[in-house]
């Protein structure tokens, strides 16, 4: 039985259309909990009387996070209260806000950074830098349109102006609040490289199309778990860390820059003291974009893995090869004529 075989129960459909006029999110991360139990339990069959669901908790939680527990917990709550069961769930849990999963992994260095860009395929790198490079989670790439990325001229497909302005809406934040960030040059130019290649496919770029689509030709939205299996490999390969320590790195960076607490706060999409003034709509005066520009502005140094403005030719021609090199579609003798065309370009 797959999630979406749950959602063919009427009475689990009911509970989910309940969840999502709250929370999307959170409506369809109780339904894969709730599908998770699938190979032990029948969340359609439990009872008042049956003691194996407090069970399956507590042995499920040995292989959690606190974090985790605490959502397993939730979910399964919320579903008995949905049912009107009551059932023995009287279970304590300690160090809720305990993270050994963060606490594990290392901030990545940049030319970590940049092993991983050019590990990935054209998508990857897209989403990649829309993490690294603009601090954004998974669901708020899920939930921004083309028309979201405010200096982009999807006709000529170029950036207006960088470090470009991006404004998530409050329906894809996880707060939820709008608030704006910036995505600095290196990452507009991989996202732009992304929407040439759809747009070649025949793809009909407007306002209203994903950041990052699906591969066949209706291009929905690519949801937030396939984004993550996307860069899983690589991040495991060269981070030795999940895919969310990219947004990590684009608040260590901001950090390092010295950009002021309440401005690197509100990058990152948290509550704070400036949201009230900066996220009542989309359209800005340029006045208070300016601002939040130049706020912003001290950080990019930091977060670019590229030289800025600095031997950018040569810079590209060895990331060609680097990609060249790491992908495995060329043997040594292949990759050495490569070297010497690009040598020749000098």
């Amino acid at each position: 039985m797959t999630a979406k075989e749950l959602l063919e129960d009427l009475d689990i459909q009911d509970w989910h259309n309940s969840l999502s006029l709250k929370s999307k999110g959170t409506a369809k991360t109780y339904l894969y909990i709730l599908n998770s139990m699938k190979k032990d339990l029948n969340p359609l069959t439990i009872s008042e009387k049956d003691n194996t669901l407090k069970r399956w908790l507590l042995k499920k939680f040995r292989s959690l996070t606190p974090k985790s527990q605490n959502l397993y917990l939730s979910a399964i709550k919320s579903w008995l209260e949905h049912k009107k069961i009551k059932a023995d769930l009287d279970i304590k849990l300690s160090n809720q806000s305990s993270t050994p999963t963060l606490t594990d992994e290392k901030i990545p260095e940049k030319h970590q950074i940049r092993e991983v860009l050019l590990s990935l395929g054209v998508r990857g790198r897209a989403i990649a830098s829309l993490m690294a490079f603009a601090g954004l989670r998974f669901e708020s790439i899920f939930g921004i349109t083309l028309g979201d990325i405010i200096d982009l001229n999807i006709e000529k497909l170029e950036m207006k102006r960088t470090p470009a302005l991006i404004h998530i809406p409050a329906e894809a934040n996880k707060t939820p609040t709008r608030y704006f960030t910036f995505l600095i040059e290196e990452g507009c130019e991989y996202l732009i490289a992304y929407l040439k290649e759809r747009r070649a496919r025949g793809e009909e770029l407007t306002e209203k199309s994903p950041v990052i689509a699906t591969n066949n030709k209706k291009s929905k939205t690519l949801c937030k778990d396939k984004m993550a299996r996307i860069l899983r490999p690589s991040c495991r390969r060269f981070l030795k860390a999940r895919p969310y320590v990219l947004r990590s790195y684009f608040d260590t960076c901001l950090l390092m820059a010295k950009v002021h607490p309440h401005w690197q706060s509100f990058f990152m999409g948290h509550r704070g003291n400036i949201e009230a003034v900066y996220t009542t709509r989309k359209n800005l005066p340029e006045s208070l974009i300016e601002n939040m520009r130049e706020a912003f502005k001290p950080a990019i140094e930091y977060l670019s893995t590229q030289p800025i403005n600095k031997n950018r030719d040569e810079e590209r021609k060895r990331d060609f090869l680097k990609t060249a090199e790491l992908s495995g579609w060329f043997n040594d003798k292949e990759l050495e004529l490569i070297r010497q065309i690009l040598k020749a370009r000098n």
